[in-house]
């Protein structure tokens, strides 16, 4: 634990980029709202930059309820006019990318990020080709002094995000995608580095054995299989 604490006091890359992979991943654990995150960190500048993965429209139902017709004796679906439930959808990419801003500057180390670039990128197939596509859906940056202005249980999402300046997609369901302010990989391209510590693990680490640079590489392996777990 001390060694964690002198970590993320002394601003190391290896553990400010592990423990905010950390809590933005347990931020969205349990929620179809969003799926995971990519993070990258520049310690120089405090420039965290996080490619958040985003929600498909299919998490907003089309049917707004059910009614039972009775002369029939059937059940039928109410459905959402399709405008209302692309406005559903980018309101709730809205609220997403601020819930993930939340998390970074109220859940991290207090010095450890001065500026946040967020982008909320969606991958998904493209219905004109069948083809994998990987769109961005919004961008935003944001600094520490810019969040602590904000009031975010009063804030309108959309006009929040316009007041920070950001690219949000004109068009979300129908994927028109918006330039990222930053790409990850050019803040810090460390962050592509994933190191193969499972094999020196059993099925359930215990974090507080691993040296930083050893999580970074644990929670950025994408190999750990469904349901293996962790101690502390």
């Amino acid at each position: 634990m001390l060694k964690w604490q002198r970590g993320l006091e002394s601003n190391e890359h290896a553990a400010i980029i592990g423990y905010l992979k950390l809590i933005i991943d347990h931020s969205l654990e349990g929620e179809p709202d969003a799926v995971s995150a990519e993070v990258g960190y520049a310690p120089d500048s405090r420039h965290l930059v996080v490619d958040l993965e985003l929600p498909e429209l299919s998490v907003v139902p089309e049917e707004t309820g059910f009614r039972y017709v009775k002369t029939t004796d059937r059940i039928d679906r109410i459905i959402r006019p399709p405008a209302k439930r692309k406005a559903l959808y980018g309101y709730l990419l809205c609220q997403v990318a601020l819930k993930c801003i939340d998390t970074v500057f109220r859940g991290g180390p207090s010095s450890a990020v001065e500026c946040l670039t967020l982008n909320g990128m969606l991958d998904t197939t493209d219905p004109a080709t069948g083809q994998q596509l990987r769109v961005c859906l919004l961008s935003v940056r944001i600094t520490t002094d810019a969040f602590h202005a904000l009031n975010l249980g009063k804030v309108q999402p959309e006009h929040c995000l316009r007041s920070l300046k950001a690219s949000v997609s004109r068009a979300p369901a129908e994927l028109l995608p918006v330039k990222p302010l930053i790409e990850l990989d050019m803040v810090d391209p460390r962050f592509v580095t994933t190191l193969d510590v499972m094999s020196g693990l059993d099925h359930r680490p215990n974090l507080m054995e691993l040296t930083p640079t050893e999580f970074e590489g644990l929670i950025t392996n994408r190999s750990w299989p469904i349901g293996a777990g962790c101690t502390v």
